[in-house]
């Protein structure tokens, strides 16, 4: 029994100089990481302080201010707590250490140990070994458990015998993502702006040309690291883009305000890049990075070609990971996540026949909640999600199908036989009406009546139009206006009948899709040019980019983004 006390403290005083060691390093890198010391230092309080002062009268701008004050405080106190409990754990444990060392000393002195090779007590000693160690550590194991939990109570203020009261505070703010460009075209999908940058005046002067540039057009320009076809997303002062690059796929955010790099960050992929087989954008496919990023205001959703969906905090911290198995498509995958509620649904077209599929996807955890076959083949084009008469309608399209699915559970509603060859393009909604496109020698434009149930094929085609070129970008449709891109030809149609208003001939190539804002549509172009026109088709201006632009633009506030195959520009539309 005496050896079983002596041994038991000897170990007890080395476990509890362990925990205080390892206490002390935690307590260290709390400390150095994380929450700055006082809430008023924090970098994201003083940017909307900022932005409050500028405009005072922002609702929204006002309700996001209070509720990152209350994240900020609770990051601090939950910093405060952390600190105060491990300075108790370290403390505690310290003394304990002290208190078993000298207990051990003391009884070592009274009871000498029993060497190996003494004449008696050797062989006792040895047959009860093994008992006399697992009895120790057995009580070890629990004194120091009992103590963690002691000291860790203590530190939060309170002994675990008595309760705390919590008070949970809600203040039911809520982010208005449509005054934000979150997903690819915007909030919407639809390559429509809205809030404050729609009342702002961006007919500028004539800009300067190629061969007579004029730097000071730009807020900020800056080289970008990585290449893709992916379009820029904006969610309040932060940029995010995705790229490839040395067989990686990447994360990146920048300041909207700035043009600095605020991280950039590597996939931890499940599927190595050099394993799946897609044609790069130097060879006119589509590339690893072509699916344009999701924001819901806290998080940040990639898809990237490896048939991977992946979540990033607004750190740079990779959350999750979800892959979808390895992808069959020639070109590359390049439809983009959409974000539904709490969902992020993926269009997957792939080649062979029932191997394409449609998922929705738990935002938080990455699980897959469902998951729907369809009877098309490799297509690119991004679904939408509208709401028609009260009834949330995910539209998607493909060959030959144009199909309506339910995004809360997947199961599919209307569908069309209209489209033909490669199916690039997305749909778009104009409150009545949707218009899709197909992608031949020349394409065909289709309008159709959203609704009804089964195959309506033969009911609900209002209109189509075969153009004169070919188009493999997305339309937009507002004020009862049309308005495509295509090799070599801008055209407007009325939505109503489909007949043609107006179209210019440009010797230019657009993939990027354009966008529609304050009355005047922007559309950039493969010879690095940005053409706006009024919806009426007057010529309103060209801006001289220089640099081959296949990614749809980004617009928040009075700025525009546009991303380059090597730079990523924003222009300002604030008077100077």
């Amino acid at each position: 029994m005496d050896d079983l006390i002596r041994i038991t403290f000897k170990r007890a005083a080395i476990a509890c100089a362990v925990v205080s060691i390892t206490a002390v390093a935690v307590l260290a890198y709390v400390y150095f990481s994380g929450t700055t010391a006082n809430i008023k230092d924090s970098a994201a309080i003083a940017s909307l302080r900022q932005k409050l002062e500028n405009y005072p009268a922002n609702k929204t701008l006002v309700e996001r201010f209070r509720e990152v004050d209350l994240q900020e405080r609770a990051r601090f106190f939950t910093k405060t707590e952390l600190l105060d409990t491990g300075m108790h754990i370290c403390l505690g444990f310290l003394i304990l250490a002290l208190l078993c060392f000298r207990v051990y000393v003391l009884l070592s002195d009274k009871m000498p140990e029993v060497k190996k090779g003494s004449a008696v007590g050797y062989d006792s000693v040895g047959r009860h070994g093994k008992d006399l160690s697992l009895y120790s550590s057995t009580v070890t194991a629990v004194v120091v458990l009992f103590f963690l939990v002691l000291f860790s109570f203590m530190g939060l203020g309170r002994l675990p015998w008595q309760t705390k009261d919590v008070v949970k505070e809600n203040t039911g703010a809520k982010v208005d993502l449509s005054k934000e460009w979150t997903g690819f075209r915007g909030s919407g999908g639809q390559g429509i702006s809205s809030g404050v940058m729609s009342s702002m005046n961006w007919t500028a002067s004539p800009r300067p040309t190629a061969k007579n540039p004029d730097d000071s057009i730009f807020a900020w320009k800056t080289d970008l690291p990585v290449k893709a076809y992916s379009s820029p997303i904006v969610f309040e002062d932060s940029i995010f883009i995705t790229g490839s690059g040395e067989k990686k796929l990447k994360v990146l955010s920048y300041s909207a305000s700035k043009g600095s790099l605020n991280w950039s960050s590597t996939v931890m992929v499940k599927t190595k890049i050099e394993d799946v087989e897609v044609m790069l954008e130097e060879n006119g496919g589509a590339g690893y990075s072509s699916p344009t990023p999701v924001t819901d205001g806290e998080y940040v959703y990639a898809y990237f070609a490896t048939n991977e969906l992946v979540c990033f905090d607004f750190n740079g911290k990779q959350k999750w990971l979800k892959s979808l198995g390895k992808p069959e498509n020639m070109y590359g995958l390049s439809s983009s996540p959409v974000l539904y509620e709490d969902k992020i649904i993926l269009q997957v077209d792939e080649s062979g026949e029932g191997k394409s599929r449609i998922y929705g996807v738990n935002k938080k955890t990455g699980e897959i909640v469902w998951e729907t076959k369809r009877p098309d083949g490799a297509s690119w084009g991004t679904p939408i999600v509208i709401d028609h008469k009260g009834r949330k309608e995910l539209i998607t399209t493909g060959n030959p199908w144009v199909i309506a699915y339910a995004p809360e559970t997947g199961k599919e509603l209307w569908k069309v036989d209209c489209l033909a060859g490669e199916v690039s393009t997305s749909a778009v909604y104009d409150c009545e009406k949707i218009f899709v496109m197909d992608v031949g020698s020349q394409t065909t434009v289709y309008a159709l009546t959203p609704g009804d149930s089964g195959d309506v094929t033969k009911t609900n085609i209002v209109w189509k139009h075969e153009e004169e070129s070919q188009a493999i970008n997305a339309p937009v449709a507002v004020n009862s206006k049309l308005i495509i891109a295509m090799k070599d030809l801008v055209v407007c149609h009325d939505t109503a009948s489909g007949k043609i208003l107006w179209s210019h001939k440009l010797e230019d190539d657009f993939w990027a899709s354009p966008v529609a804002a304050s009355d005047l549509v922007y559309i950039p172009s493969q010879k690095g040019k940005v053409y706006v026109f009024d919806l009426d088709g007057k010529a309103v201006n060209t801006i001289e980019i220089g640099e081959k632009l296949s990614a749809s633009m980004a617009f928040s506030d009075s700025r525009m983004y546009i991303r380059s195959d090597k730079r990523l520009f924003c222009i300002s539309g604030e008077s100077k």
